[in-house]
């Protein structure tokens, strides 16, 4: 056996290779045919169009038209190409091609032509590798054409009468004209006035119809079904009930056979016309691969899921309502199969959850939230970007950003480290994903929409003080004027102790909340009336890349709360409370409505603009430092030392802050009902049950994702 394995080739010779040669080799195919070869002996020369004929052994195995070689004398093994095969030489319906040969290179991958042999006998060749050497002849490329299913291959095949294989690796026989059953035989019947030739045309025609409904149609139409007229039976009913005589064409006349003939005439078997008669009998149709699947889901599977899927509590995208349709339910689901056990838990005639999970994410078009919050979406967009689309301009950003990140982050440690004047103060705040109610892990709350609330947070880096400001969505939304007035509450009982000059604010660059043109607003009126404090900045990092010490605080009350079951948004604040003991517990404060104040109508300058009077983008500011003695505010744009710009941010003169909101807001009403269903079910404590009813529920509240991330838009949100 050669070191390079068995090889499918048409041809290899060498010079003075002869008929011997191919004798003595074992060397064979079906039939003695004349093949024009294209090849190259080891002198180098090329001849073509050379015509070699060759028999048969019993040693070579023919697939797809390659032989199967057993041996390959020479190690210098000739590499194939594909090429075209004249119609004349295909035979008995079975596609014969030739090979072009080129020779074998030892740059050639090892993915080419011998590895993809070695693999399978059947398996046509990919592109040959271009040989190094200057006198070989280039592959010509050429695209893989996708093959057609082996069972209608086989189908057509046996509805056509030919050889065929089944799943199994039986070869089934061609089907073949019969000897007339009635020859030499006194027969009733005029069998033997068919000649040899009619019987072969009467042969190829049924064959030639390549239809097993056209065949069954031809069979009704030569058998002619009358009722038995004398029985032998002395049962009152007969097995036998109806009496079958066959006709055949001869010219045009129908000339009355018997089955035997029929039967070898047409070259089917009894059961063929069995079967073709009882559909006439009783109207029936083919049905092979129409019936359903044994394990298909069924009408009442599928009303069922109709109704659990509407009870759903999924609703659209916050941000994304023109661009999709999809749905989306609530994060605290978590995963498809934590709500296949909801779906399990009221039914017990229920579908197998790849079917569920496919149904209600392909037909109902419906996900799970995940919060973006902690995620950078240019990182996440750069990672599952296909590598041919990712140009040098993509690379560029990419890098761009990851050296905005490092420079950002770095920029960060260092002010941590210089914390050291007791004058100054360094804090991080973020508002914590939504806090929904009631919350836990039954699966009685999985179905019911949840009241939202929610948690900004501030920490002191030194001095590892911790703020929550806690309210509910009848108190407030969680936009700008929330964020900005929850802290300049801070702000300002941090002035009225008079311990601090200076603060160096941290945040993330969420549009909707931080970096916009209310923060400004509402720090510029805090420096002109604060007393103690002269100076403030406030540092944008990366979105995606904080790493601020505030985000402990989230992890550590989401850690808390876990495994609890928090029925009432009363609760909460305990939760926040007591959720850290080290080195001492979160200072909480509970707000409404009448504390949050209209930083919107305070501002007065729609455009950012410098001393100058140029616009500036508020996306690329990076840093911003409000100074009292300063009635313009400095702006960076990159995290390094460099000059800044003076941005003239004129501000109302007011006496009174104006509020938000005069009212408690109402809630969509669909969550109000089913919150008032909790409550009726008892799955919420009664001593609870005033919370809930006390809210109002409106139909013009739109119905969305308590914990879509403002983060996710990508312009300044003026709601």
């Amino acid at each position: 056996m050669s070191s390079r394995g068995k090889r499918i080739v048409s041809m290899a010779l060498e010079d003075e290779t002869d008929q011997s040669y191919l004798e003595d080799n074992n060397i064979m195919i079906n039939e003695a045919l004349n093949f024009d070869i294209i090849f190259q002996s080891s002198s180098g020369n090329i001849t073509e169009n050379t015509s070699v004929e060759y028999t048969t052994t019993e040693h070579e195995i023919m697939t797809e038209g390659a032989i199967y070689l057993e041996e390959i004398p020479d190690p210098a093994f000739l590499e194939c190409e594909q090429l075209e095969v004249p119609e004349d030489l295909t035979q008995n319906n079975e596609r014969i091609t030739t090979k072009k040969l080129v020779p074998y290179s030892s740059s050639s991958s090892e993915s080419g032509c011998e590895s993809a042999i070695d693999e399978s006998p059947n398996q046509d060749h990919r592109e040959s590798s271009a040989s190094s050497s200057s006198s070989s002849t280039s592959s010509e490329t050429w695209k893989r054409k996708k093959r057609p299913s082996r069972k209608l291959k086989n189908k057509k095949k046996k509805a056509h009468g030919l050889q065929y294989k089944t799943y199994k690796g039986i070869t089934k026989p061609p089907k073949v004209l019969l000897p007339n059953p009635c020859f030499g035989k006194k027969c009733k019947n005029s069998c033997n006035d068919f000649s040899l030739d009619e019987r072969h045309a009467l042969f190829d025609a049924f064959w030639a119809m390549g239809d097993g409904n056209l065949q069954k149609a031809y069979i009704n139409g030569c058998v002619k079904i009358d009722y038995v007229k004398r029985k032998r039976t002395l049962e009152i009913t007969s097995r036998r009930t109806f009496t079958y005589e066959q006709y055949l064409m001869k010219g045009n006349t129908q000339v009355k056979v018997c089955q035997q003939f029929f039967i070898a005439t047409l070259g089917i078997t009894q059961r063929i016309i069995r079967n073709a008669i009882l559909g006439k009998i009783q109207a029936i149709t083919d049905g092979r691969g129409k019936h359903n699947p044994r394990h298909s889901i069924t009408a009442s599977q599928k009303m069922f899921l109709e109704q659990f899927i509407k009870g759903l509590p999924a609703v659209p995208s916050h941000y994304c309502r023109g661009s999709t349709k999809k749905l989306y339910l609530p994060s605290d689901i978590k995963t498809f199969t934590n709500l296949y056990e909801m779906y399990s838990h009221q039914n017990t005639d229920k579908m197998s959850i790849s079917s569920f999970k496919r149904i209600i994410k392909k037909e109902y078009n419906i996900g799970i939230h995940v919060p973006k919050k902690d995620k950078c979406i240019k990182c996440e967009r750069y990672r599952h970007l296909p590598s041919n689309l990712k140009n040098g301009k993509e690379d560029l950003d990419f890098l761009r950003h990851i050296e905005k990140k490092e420079s950002a982050k770095k920029y960060f440690l260092e002010k941590q480290k210089d914390n050291h004047d007791s004058a100054n103060l360094i804090a991080s705040f973020d508002l914590q994903k939504v806090l929904t109610t009631p919350h836990g892990k039954s699966m009685l709350i999985g179905f019911s929409r949840k009241y939202a609330c929610y948690n900004f947070t501030i920490y002191e880096s030194v001095t590892a003080n911790a703020f929550c400001y806690f309210w509910g969505e009848k108190d407030g939304r969680r936009g700008a004027n929330e964020i900005c007035s929850h802290l300049f509450d801070y702000l300002l009982h941090l002035d009225q102790k008079e311990e601090k000059t200076s603060v160096h604010l941290f945040c993330d660059n969420c549009p909707g909340q931080n970096k916009n043109r209310y923060m400004i607003c509402m720090l510029a009126y805090f420096i002109s009336i604060s007393k103690s404090i002269r100076k403030l900045t406030i540092t944008y990092l990366v979105s995606g890349h904080t790493y601020m010490p505030v985000d402990s605080m989230h992890a550590t009350i989401e850690r808390k709360s876990k495994n609890l079951f928090i029925q009432a948004p009363s609760e909460w604040p305990t939760i926040l409370r007591n959720a850290r003991t080290k080195p001492k517990p979160y200072n909480v404060k509970v707000t409404n409505y009448s504390s949050i104040i209209d930083w919107k109508r305070i501002t007065s300058q729609k455009r950012l603009k410098d001393a100058q009077g140029n616009d500036i983008t508020i996306s690329d500011v990076a840093e911003m430092i409000f100074d009292k003695d300063n009635t313009y505010v400095k702006i960076k744009t990159t995290y390094e030392n460099q000059a800044h710009v003076d941005l003239l941010f004129p501000t109302k003169t007011v006496k009174n802050l104006p509020k938000a909101y005069h009212s408690e807001l109402p809630i969509n009403k669909k969550k109000y009902d089913n919150l008032i269903e909790l409550c009726k079910a008892f799955t919420i404590d009664v001593q609870y049950h005033s919370e809930y009813y006390s809210l109002k529920g409106h139909n013009s509240v739109a119905d969305t994702l308590p914990e879509t991330d403002i983060e996710e838009c990508n312009d300044e949100t003026e709601d």
